[in-house]
């Protein structure tokens, strides 16, 4: 998430409806995988057209940068499995040991 909030200072981002929170984020210069480009963002569909946020759920850096335009928290587009919260609710679970193979003898 670092990086991506790093990275993302280096868009302009426009706005496409701020009824339906869809924004254009274009670069300037390259970025790892990333080339020269602008990349549509739906903050109320989750989804980028570089298709990190969809398939990952978790804000790429356009939409860290549409976040940051709109003075909104890009935490709350993280989904809960990321959360520790979640994390440690697997802890809670009882914990079955595996049961040893006991030898039968003939």
């Amino acid at each position: 998430m670092e990086k991506n909030m790093r990275d993302s200072r280096c868009f302009v981002v426009t706005l496409f409806d701020r009824h339906n929170s869809e924004f254009e984020a274009t670069r300037a210069s390259p970025i790892g995988r990333f080339s020269l480009g602008t990349y549509r963002v739906s903050l109320r569909n989750c989804t980028c057209d570089c298709g990190h946020f969809q398939a990952l759920h978790y804000p790429c850096m356009h939409t860290v940068a549409c976040c940051a335009h709109s003075r909104v928290n890009c935490g709350s587009y993280v989904h809960d499995v990321y959360r520790m919260s979640e994390v440690f609710n697997v802890y809670q679970l009882p914990f079955v040991p595996p049961f040893r193979r006991q030898k039968f003898r003939r």
